[in-house]
């Protein structure tokens, strides 16, 4: 049995609240039932306003700094929507709902879920409106989870074991003309954007996300927040390649990237090739200052106990695992200089071979 869907304004603040809705609105009272499936929707028309968790994130004592309140780049509303998204994107053809004799994947619910969302809108449902359902555990209640906040309605999900007298019998009391409800395929509201975005330069693409999980700022530094949280995303100032299968394989540090003759040089390219070797315990690898190329790869390398190794035996070994241009034109042996959680320090290891002279 489908269920009878009243969607209606309410006093339900708490719910509007959690689905971070700052939008004031007013329709008209109206009804309709969709001959299709027998739901049946109700919407009463009042006027209520929603704060948003935008203007209330910034009153923790974390965000005090100006430049550190909640923005784009790391504050998202929760939603279902993301997640319905993502799954649709990497999972298309893996089963979704499994009801009965009735089997749908992630790919035939999205289709589903944008139906009902535009169901809702031609309904008179808009942002900021209460759409109270009375189901039992079917499809439609699974779906209404992703259309309702779809259309930036609250979704109230009623007790079928209510008496006669309570909220479950609220709509039935209030009546209302019913009237036919039309499904339009083609519209649906636009989801929440990705947490991940990339921005192609010479084949290559550099990292952006944005979320709930990313980071308020930097502290006492508003210069280094504000350039990297530019046009709403967080910039990791990571480089990577993007692969067919969707997936992103991180390649390098921006600032690590050693351009050498016009052509870009992973360090951790050159760093993995190195750690293959059976005497070398770490390497770092960063570029060195070059009149006739630029820069040139320089490795810093620590042996392991008991080994030994010379310069050009670390270049040689780096040559067979490497295009000639990549490897090592200079190593210097030593311990790492690292960071209290163990990061190397190479911004400190670009001075010394900056300062360790010609190649």
């Amino acid at each position: 049995m489908l269920p009878s869907i009243m969607a209606r304004r309410s006093v339900f603040h708490s719910l509007g609240r959690l689905a971070g809705l700052p939008v004031s609105c007013r329709m008209a009272s109206s009804s309709f039932v969709s001959p299709a499936c027998g739901s049946s929707i109700q919407n009463t028309g009042s006027k209520h306003r929603y704060p948003s968790l935008l203007q209330t994130r910034g009153k923790h004592r974390a965000f005090e700094a100006p430049f550190l309140q909640a923005r784009k780049a790391n504050y998202q509303p929760l939603s279902p929507l993301s997640f319905l998204e993502r799954t649709v994107k990497l999972y298309p053809r893996r089963t979704a709902v499994a009801y009965r004799d009735d089997v749908w994947t992630w790919a035939e619910e999205y289709v589903r879920i944008k139906k009902l969302g535009s169901s809702l809108y031609k309904a008179g449902v808009r942002p900021g409106d209460t759409v109270s359902i009375m189901s039992l555990n079917t499809p439609p209640i699974f779906e209404a989870h992703f259309a309702v906040p779809g259309v930036r309605a609250v979704l109230n999900t009623l007790n079928t074991r209510l008496g006669r007298g309570g909220e479950g019998r609220k709509g039935d009391r209030e009546g209302g003309r019913r009237g036919e409800m039309e499904v339009d395929e083609a519209w649906f509201p636009r989801l929440d954007p990705p947490i991940i975005a990339f921005q192609l330069k010479h084949g290559d693409c550099k990292v952006m996300m944005r979320g709930n999980t990313v980071m308020s700022g930097y502290l006492k530094n508003e210069a280094a927040t504000e350039a990297t949280f530019h046009g709403g995303w967080m910039h990791t100032g990571d480089i990577a390649v993007a692969h067919k299968n969707g997936r992103i394989q991180l390649k390098d540090r921006s600032k690590d990237v050693i351009i050498s003759g016009g052509e870009n040089i992973s360090s951790i390219e050159v760093e993995n090739a190195l750690h293959h070797h059976p005497s070398i315990a770490e390497a770092a690898v960063v570029a060195k200052p070059c009149d006739k190329w630029g820069e040139v790869p320089c490795a810093f390398v620590s042996l392991k106990d008991g080994h030994e190794l010379t310069e050009q035996e670390v270049i040689t070994f780096s040559r067979q695992k490497l295009a000639h241009f990549k490897a090592p034109k200079r190593v210097i042996f030593g311990p790492l200089p690292k960071t209290s959680t163990g990061k190397v320090q190479k911004f400190h290891l670009r001075n010394v071979a900056k300062e360790s002279g010609p190649h």
